[in-house]
């Protein structure tokens, strides 16, 4: 009598297997795609910073040139030439780093000036957080939007 046996090896995956390795890729992919976002916030927010010290060399080769600052009441950042004797409207150089941080930030722009101060904030692209740097030298990061930042020509 002959008496064949069952061949019992598998010849794949189990339906199990294959669920616990789709679970693990997608759980990884979650962990990448988050801290990639955190990346770009904080490679965006660096970028408005150094434009951000742009502005002050800027602000202050146009103070050089001129012996003033311009009155500009605190409103929006301008992002063209207006033809007014304000650094914040006719300097053209100064209008773009303006408009490449506020692109960048995503959240708004104000600035004001006298003719003896200044003061411009940025927002970040982190939300309610702003850049403020004004004439006596103050450069720091604030929480709220760019308009709250700056009181009476000065960061708060």
């Amino acid at each position: 009598m002959y008496v064949m046996k069952k061949n019992n090896l598998k010849k794949g995956f189990t339906y199990i297997e294959l669920l616990v390795v789709i679970t693990i890729i997608v759980l990884i992919t979650i962990v990448v795609i988050a801290s990639t976002g955190q990346f770009k916030e904080k490679s965006a927010n660096s970028a408005i910073k150094a434009d951000v010290v742009n502005i002050v060399k800027q602000i202050e080769i146009y103070y050089s040139l001129n012996s003033t600052y311009g009155q500009f009441p605190q409103a929006t950042c301008p992002n063209t030439i207006g033809g007014s004797s304000v650094a914040f409207d006719t300097d053209s150089k100064l209008i773009e780093i303006i408009k490449h941080a506020t692109t960048a930030g995503g959240n708004g722009s104000s600035c004001s000036s006298t003719g003896e101060n200044y003061a411009v904030s940025i927002g970040l692209k982190t939300p309610g957080q702003s850049w403020c740097v004004d004439s006596l030298g103050t450069l720091k990061q604030f929480t709220g939007t760019p308009e709250d930042a700056i009181t009476n020509n000065r960061c708060k």
